[in-house]
């Protein structure tokens, strides 16, 4: 299962994957499911930055009016 802090494995042992998936127009939104592994699952259109640094990421979720809904930092 995912994890919401920056504790996530060392390089070379695990893949972790990161998913998103929000660009419907109004009214086209789907219904999403969630799964054991599943952090946070929103049928909401949306816009995910993702800033690099060094062995950092960080992944801001916005809303379409601009306002956060997800945030974390992982770093290897």
């Amino acid at each position: 299962k995912p994890t919401r802090s920056s504790n996530i494995p060392i390089a070379g042992s695990i893949p972790v994957y990161i998913v998103t998936g929000g660009g419907a127009g109004p009214g086209k939104l789907r219904s999403v499911g969630k799964e054991s592994w599943t952090e946070v699952a929103l049928s909401v259109t949306h816009l995910t930055h993702f800033a690099v640094r060094g062995r950092s990421i960080k992944l801001t979720a916005y809303r379409a009016d601009g306002s956060i809904f997800d945030q974390v930092t992982y770093t290897k």
